[in-house]
């Protein structure tokens, strides 16, 4: 909405920025006010938006509690020139291999809405099964796997949300992931198939390595976001109502 006539705008935070330097479309956005999972998420956005006000409100969840599962979920990417159709290969071999050695694990691959595979693309293996965005909202998805693997998803960051260890696969050197997840000691980081596949396979064998994690991120998630667990529908109402009403 143009500033001539005099109706604000608001855009609400719909997912990360997983790079140092945000795409150059939210650059210099038109809205008036952002508002946002957390500071970490303005920090990200207010030095090429100096006209728009930023606000922390937190993240919407669904209220729906589900426990935690023997679950890998494997997180697919649109292919674009810096990270080719190969990855999502990469990442459909390792999710095999670990499903074929560890029966007692499920592995999940989740389908992008403009990248999907089908179940005949891969391995008739019983615990290992495409989900689609369609049927299971993403953050139900979250909620239950106890890891997520993904190239450079936002949802890698999001996961930080649920409690859900994140493993990048940072394929592509030249595009660093970011925040650097390994170095807070709250997710973990391969540049190679084999490397993450061992990231997996030492959190499925070693449990209270993979627990030890889950307390880390549950401890430290709040570097990233606000008013965690807490229905922020209210909340983004009555910022809403105090914009309308200056």
């Amino acid at each position: 909405v143009s500033s001539e006539e005099r109706v604000k705008s608001v855009c609400v935070q719909w997912g990360t920025y997983p790079f140092i330097r945000p795409r150059y479309t939210l650059n210099n956005m038109s809205c008036n006010y952002f508002l946002t999972w957390g500071d970490f998420f303005q920090s990200q956005l207010k030095s090429k938006n100096k006209k728009v006000k930023f606000i922390s409100t937190g993240m919407k969840s669904s209220k729906k509690k589900i426990k935690k599962e023997n679950l890998i979920t494997f997180i697919m990417a649109p292919p674009v020139p810096d990270l080719p159709e190969k990855f999502n290969f990469d990442l459909l071999e390792i999710s095999e291999d670990i499903a074929k050695n560890y029966k007692n694990w499920n592995c999940v691959i989740r389908n992008h809405p403009i990248y999907k595979i089908s179940q005949n693309q891969i391995s008739n293996i019983k615990n290992l099964k495409i989900e689609d965005y369609e049927n299971n909202p993403i953050d139900n998805s979250l909620k239950k796997s106890s890891i997520v693997v993904g190239i450079c998803s936002s949802v890698l960051i999001e996961s930080l949300y649920y409690d859900t260890i994140p493993i990048v696969y940072e394929a592509n050197k030249n595009l660093e992931f970011f925040p650097k997840l390994d170095q807070k000691k709250i997710g973990f980081l391969g540049q190679d198939v084999n490397t993450v596949k061992k990231l997996i396979e030492k959190l499925i064998v070693q449990k209270k390595k993979l627990a030890h994690m889950q307390k880390m991120i549950k401890n430290r998630k709040k570097l990233y976001f606000v008013n965690i667990n807490k229905n922020i529908d209210p909340i983004i109402k009555k910022k809403i109502s105090k914009i309308c009403n200056t």
